[in-house]
């Protein structure tokens, strides 16, 4: 029985089919030594005392150890560990800067804008201040694609019958697939930057690709967001969710101009009806925000909002 008899036991057969690993023989001098008594493990293969106790374990360990060596050195030839063998690098923050304005955007965790920064004055929450992390919906500004909002247990009727979503904030599927994903970088500017994001695997069974643009000037931020490339027809819907950082001196004036919001259930899924705005939800004045809660969808809200 030779070297790849034994190291069989320990090795892949994917390399064994084919010659990854070659039989050898090992000599006194191999893998073990003895320790000079002072708690020292010397390293394999020094010295006249080396020797080997167990030749069959002593082969397969071999083997396996020149496998993980190739294995690691694949690794760093693709600029990453496969599955298992250690952290994948990552992207970091792409940051864009116009004037006094500092745009902050990781394509990592969701093609999300992550800070914004206006004068000196963070304008975005961050992800710290979160009231809560899972699912990460409550921090950042984030795309909403292929649909905002939620879909009551995940429904989606089609001409070809009901499709049904896995609910990422149960009982609904809410704010799209898009905002937990990775975004590929497309183009990058000194001022802009082009991100997609591919549907198609992700559990949306009409397919498509998003694509989101960010623009920073001196004084204003562009942004542009459009999903296609659907393999059959479905529904699509798409928006931006930011999370404003509230001062930490004074108040916010909102001013909207929009009478009217629709009617949602008791789990904020829209029942399809719409009502007017209450004294408390009415923004056309250009109110202080003050304690409001406001988690409503108006209508025919006419630009801009301020």
């Amino acid at each position: 029985m030779d070297g790849r008899d034994l190291a069989r036991r320990r090795i892949p057969r994917r390399l064994l089919d084919r010659g990854g690993v070659r039989s050898f023989l090992l000599g006194r001098a191999a893998l073990w030594r003895k320790p000079r008594g002072d708690g020292h493990l010397p390293h394999a293969g020094r010295g006249p005392a080396a020797c080997i106790r167990h030749p069959r374990r002593a082969t397969a360990v071999a083997a396996a150890c020149g496998w993980h060596r190739d294995r690691h050195r694949r690794a760093r030839r693709r600029g990453a560990f496969p599955s298992g063998g250690g952290a994948r690098r990552r992207r970091g923050v792409i940051e864009l800067r116009s004037g006094e304005v500092v745009l902050r955007v990781d394509p990592t965790d969701g093609g999300r804008i992550v800070s914004l920064i206006v004068r000196g004055v963070e304008r975005i929450l961050p992800k710290a201040r979160a009231r809560a992390t899972a699912p990460p919906i409550y921090w950042g500004c984030y795309p909403m694609v292929p649909w905002p909002g939620r879909l009551a247990e995940g429904r989606i009727p089609t001409d070809d019958g009901e499709v049904r979503l896995e609910p990422n904030l149960p009982p609904a599927a809410i704010h799209g697939l898009g905002f937990d994903k990775p975004w590929d970088v497309v183009e990058r500017t000194a001022t802009a930057v082009t991100m997609a994001c591919d549907m198609r695997g992700l559990g949306w069974p009409f397919g498509g690709r998003a694509r989101q643009t960010l623009r920073i000037g001196s004084s204003r931020l562009d942004l542009e967001l459009e999903v296609g490339e659907y393999k059959r027809p479905g529904p699509a819907g798409l928006g931006w969710h930011p999370w404003f950082a509230r001062p930490r001196i004074g108040d916010l004036a909102v001013r909207l101009d929009a009478s009217e919001v629709l009617v949602v259930d008791a789990d904020l899924v829209p029942t399809g009806a719409v009502r007017a705005v209450t004294k408390h939800e009415d923004l056309r004045s250009g109110p202080a925000l003050g304690d409001r809660r406001l988690d409503h969808v108006y209508v025919r809200a006419k630009s801009p909002a301020l």
